[in-house]
């Protein structure tokens, strides 16, 4: 599929939700929720757009029928997943270029320089804890693999699990 009118950066990647995708833009008022349409040739169509939430490089997260997003400021935000409208934002210590993570209630937020942010995903904000991973490079990405954290620092592979 293929949609016209969006703007700004698009490096982060659509987050698939039921029925459609979640496409994050660097430019305010562009990250949208796009609607698939019945057949694999129609067209998606916008089903909201948010207001003031960005995401650049880290792709929109959703959790509990909520959006967690980062911009390239390093201000996080939280929108409702069916209609876009925004719970909270939060600035957050730095920049972010990894995506966000969602494990049994809790977003986490890596950010460039090894701090990791927590906040309980829900409505309202709540920050609930931060951690730093000590690393000379810059944090670009995350993943998880089984029980482990896999974390890329320029061309190192980190790998933290319980030992």
């Amino acid at each position: 599929w293929t949609h016209q009118g969006h703007q700004g950066a698009f490096v982060a990647s659509p987050t698939p939700v039921p029925g459609g995708a979640i496409i994050g833009s660097s430019s305010k008022g562009k990250t949208a929720s796009l609607r698939f349409g019945p057949t694999a040739d129609s067209q998606p169509e916008v089903a909201w757009r948010a207001e003031n939430a960005s995401s650049y490089f880290s792709s929109p997260l959703v959790v509990d029928g909520r959006v967690f997003m980062v911009n390239k400021a390093g201000v996080a935000f939280c929108l409702a997943a069916e209609s876009g409208r925004e719970l909270w934002h939060e600035r957050l210590a730095g920049a972010c270029w990894a995506s966000t993570l969602a494990s049994q209630g809790h977003v986490y937020f890596f950010g460039v320089d090894g701090l990791v942010e927590v906040f309980l995903a829900a409505d309202e904000v709540s920050r609930v804890a931060s951690s730093s991973i000590s690393e000379e490079s810059r944090l670009y990405g995350v993943a998880i693999s089984e029980s482990a954290l896999l974390l890329r620092y320029g061309r190192r592979l980190v790998c933290v699990r319980e030992a």
